[in-house]
């Protein structure tokens, strides 16, 4: 007698919600807001804001987009995220040859790790740490930061 025994597992497609997001950090792009689309296991988003200021060179501002995930935890809580993001990171000042100087955007990448207090399909508050690398006009920077926001 031959027995033959097949599982199938279909994984439901998840249930995406946009999502509004504000806060301070490199996955804000410096203090500003985030939009997308979360699942109870991933955020995908795009956000803007400046990340410095300043009365004689005005602000800096840009936007990046990002993925943060929590599949990447052995865990069933979806608190803790991994996250990439590409966009601005810092600034830096840059003068011409008539030594007119000016405040220019810096953009890169970030590799962050995030909490969710209330999980990340969830309205909360966030908290995290990243490490970014951009490229300046004269050479290349590691930056660390601390972030923190609130998904509406």
């Amino acid at each position: 007698m031959i027995s033959t025994s097949f599982s199938l597992y279909v994984n439901a497609t998840p249930e995406y919600s946009n999502y509004w997001g504000g806060g301070i950090g490199i996955s804000y792009s410096g203090i500003g807001l985030s939009y997308g689309v979360k699942t109870d296991r991933d955020i995908k988003f795009a956000s803007i804001g400046c990340i410095d200021y300043s009365s004689q060179y005005g602000a800096t501002c840009g936007g990046g987009i990002g993925w943060t995930t929590t599949e990447l935890f052995p865990q069933k809580a979806n608190h803790h995220g991994f996250g990439v993001y590409v966009g601005l990171i810092g600034s830096q000042l840059e003068a011409d040859n008539k030594l007119t100087i000016d405040r220019k955007s810096v953009y890169g990448g970030s590799l962050g790790y995030h909490y969710f207090l209330n999980g990340i399909g969830a309205k909360g508050l966030t908290l995290g740490a990243s490490v970014a690398y951009g490229s300046r006009k004269n050479d290349n920077d590691f930056l660390y930061n601390f972030s923190i926001g609130y998904i509406f």
